[in-house]
């Protein structure tokens, strides 16, 4: 789990097969995952980014503010946000903590869903966590409601959530969606190495294949664009900003 500039840049200079590389860390920041995610049409809910006060969006409301320079550190790090006002005085305090940029995305009105997979192992996993009890870190899952279990295309969603991956270089990832009443899904987060305590001794196999396989291989991850060829397509679905 280094995540300093320090070890990024040590672990990036061997000649090593690593789980999840240095440059999937970097990726996971939610700026950069914003612009690929836009770039490559990986279906994700309509996202502005602030930087100061002079070009501040318009968003719908409501509507999440998320910092975008690292994952949530502290729960006022991502808020729920109802009006412009409110909207303006959040970033205040993001700025007053040194947070110089930030993403704006709106609530998408659905089933929340956590999933968890690994890339080209053929294992992912999704569960309701509104409905089955599951572990919040912050709490925010409330704004979401009871989980309704809307039906959806699960061969579709773990076909974008694999090319996600790829497109960030993270093999191992998790992270949360929302599906609305009609089956769309919306990617709001993704991240590099969850905990996949729900299913940690299915995912501990599959991670170990991984290993094993990028070690048979001597994979650097470092060639991912080369690897995508045609799977990046637009996804044909999903609103993009």
């Amino acid at each position: 789990m280094a995540r300093s500039r320090e070890a990024l840049a040590l672990l990036e200079s061997l000649s090593l097969p690593i789980i999840n590389p240095p440059v999937g860390l970097r990726n996971a920041r939610r700026s950069v995952l914003t612009d690929s995610f836009a770039k490559y049409a990986v279906p994700m809910p309509p996202t502005w980014t602030v930087q100061g006060a002079d070009d501040f969006p318009e968003p719908t409301f409501p509507c999440w503010l998320k910092r975008a320079d690292a994952c949530a550190q502290s729960a006022d790090d991502v808020c729920y946000v109802e009006n412009q006002a409110q909207l303006r005085r959040e970033w205040a305090k993001f700025q007053k903590k040194g947070i110089k940029e930030a993403i704006v995305c709106k609530h998408v009105a659905g089933d929340l869903l956590k999933f968890y997979g690994v890339e080209g192992s053929g294992f992912f996993y999704f569960y309701y966590p509104t409905a089955d009890g599951g572990f919040s870190k912050f709490g925010l899952e409330r704004h979401n409601g009871k989980a309704h279990k809307y039906a959806f295309d699960t061969a579709r969603l773990t076909a974008e959530a694999e090319r996600a991956s790829r497109l960030l270089h993270l093999p191992v990832y998790g992270g949360d969606c929302i599906v609305e009443p009609d089956g769309s899904f919306y990617f709001i987060d993704f991240n590099d190495w969850p905990s996949f305590s729900c299913c940690r001794e299915a995912a501990s196999a599959a991670i170990a294949a991984r290993v094993l396989r990028a070690i048979e291989h001597n994979e650097s991850f470092r060639n991912y664009e080369q690897q995508l060829g045609s799977d990046i397509q637009v996804a044909g679905y999903g609103r993009m900003a």
